[in-house]
């Protein structure tokens, strides 16, 4: 499955103005990924992803492998795990468990082949936060002007400076495992 993303690191007073959108008709998830990788992270290096994503009471173990010519666009393969530890689909790979990151996720928008999601990340001793708009390939140019609407209302709020310098920021986010993976380097 091809999966196709515009995201945006958020401060914590940007996430906190996207959070004020959330209706109650808004979807909250929670989910856990479990990181698995080498001793030396060579998989993350080289831009694959292993992890298993426990979602309510379920688990699916995934190989994520990152498009580093257009970061919004990955391939994965997934399959249905037993639990946080069934990583039988990377066994041969040599990885083991290197940590969890949990997300709080708030999804603000949705519509057919669209879905705005807001997340706040907890994993190693720190928070972060992200906007991610999930787009199928037809729905690209919507995905880019709710994101220059986004920009817009943080600007209006005076929560931005500037739109464009808001917006630039999708060019390069580093994924979950990236952000996760560069946290246990230091620790």
């Amino acid at each position: 499955m091809i999966e196709y993303e515009k995201k945006v690191i958020l401060a914590e007073d940007e996430y906190c103005a996207f959070k004020s959108l959330a209706t109650k008709e808004s979807r909250k998830i929670l989910q856990t990924n479990y990181y698995y990788d080498t001793e030396h992270f060579d998989l993350c290096k080289e831009g694959i992803t292993c992890r298993i994503r426990k979602k309510g009471n379920k688990y699916t173990a995934t190989i994520k492998y990152h498009n580093k010519n257009e970061k919004e666009s990955s391939v994965e393969k997934s399959v249905p795990a037993k639990n946080e530890f069934d990583s039988s689909l990377f066994d041969k790979m040599g990885v083991r468990l290197q940590g969890a990151l949990f997300t709080e996720r708030i999804i603000i928008f949705e519509d057919e082949g669209i879905e705005v999601a807001l997340d706040k990340n907890t994993y190693l001793g720190i928070n972060d936060y992200e906007l991610e708009i999930e787009y199928s390939p037809d729905r690209a140019s919507e995905a880019e002007n709710l994101l220059e609407e986004f920009a817009h209302a943080l600007y209006l709020d005076d929560v931005v400076v500037s739109i464009d310098n808001f917006i630039k920021r999708k060019e390069h986010p580093k994924s979950k495992s990236e952000r996760f993976f560069e946290r246990k380097r230091l620790i």
